[in-house]
């Protein structure tokens, strides 16, 4: 038996919680019983992206916690929405439309984001900060935009406080690696280094690598997080020596194999 809501101008049964998920500041639907447009007048875009915050951490800890973190997150996306923001009659009046444009930037923006996980990029400090700022530029409107849609106060800091990093950590991941990475796989000058494969792992996240492993360079102490192919990440031992090609720009290092080295054999960096 499906939970039904309440129509707030006849009392009737309106619509199912899954109807309602439908419905947003804009989207509207009528009443089954009287026929009068419903709709919301919160969108619950603060809560929706607070619960994305312990659904993402999920990843980070072993079973108990993981399956508590998700289902947290899953509850805050969606339980405030569903059982909190009543159904209210809606008017003819047309509210302003997020324009297509910056909701198709999003997700061209998530995209990049998704696949920079899975890129074995290293960008180079400038590349970095030049990403951080023309993230900052771009998340502003984005999230002036927001704050104009969201029409209650208190989702409007809750939008406004996630969102504000959600959108911005996005833009960076997507712009630091993606096109920097495109650059050195068509200029880059190619070049051989010997490293330290220090610790491999698997990452059970959805939206992450799931072979990943930690390599140091020859002579560099810093470490970087590498994505490994399965059948790589199965033949090269943790502690093992590996061979990096790469290709190398300005704008940083785009690794494109990792073969262990043959035992005895002393690989010297080369360009």
């Amino acid at each position: 038996m499906r939970l039904q809501l309440d129509c707030p101008c006849c009392g009737a049964k309106a619509m199912s919680l899954w109807e309602k998920l439908k419905l947003s500041t804009h989207a509207t639907t009528d009443c089954l019983n009287c026929g009068t447009s419903l709709g919301v007048e919160k969108a619950g875009t603060g809560w929706f992206i607070w619960g994305c915050i312990p659904f993402s951490l999920s990843g980070l800890f072993p079973f108990p916690a993981k399956a508590f973190l998700g289902c947290l997150g899953i509850g805050l996306m969606f339980a405030p929405y569903l059982f909190l923001i009543p159904l209210v009659q809606k008017t003819n009046k047309s509210k302003p439309k997020p324009p297509r444009t910056m909701l198709l930037w999003l997700c061209v923006v998530f995209v990049g984001a998704f696949a920079s996980d899975w890129v074995n990029f290293l960008p180079s400090t400038p590349t970095k900060i030049g990403a951080s700022l023309v993230s900052i530029f771009l998340t502003f409107p984005i999230i002036s935009a927001v704050w104009k849609q969201v029409p209650k106060a208190d989702e409007k800091f809750l939008a406004f406080g996630a969102g504000f990093f959600l959108i911005f950590a996005m833009h960076y991941f997507a712009l630091s690696t993606v096109p920097a990475a495109f650059v050195s796989l068509s200029r880059g000058e190619p070049s051989v280094i010997s490293a330290t494969l220090v610790r491999k792992r698997h990452n059970y996240r959805l939206t992450r690598c799931s072979n990943k492993a930690d390599i140091t360079f020859i002579g560099d102490d810093e470490k970087h997080e590498i994505c490994l192919a399965e059948e790589k990440w199965k033949q090269i031992a943790s502690g093992s020596t590996v061979s990096v090609k790469m290709r190398e720009t300005f704008y940083g290092r785009l690794i494109v194999e990792v073969e262990p080295e043959q035992i005895g054999h002393d690989r010297a960096p080369t360009k």
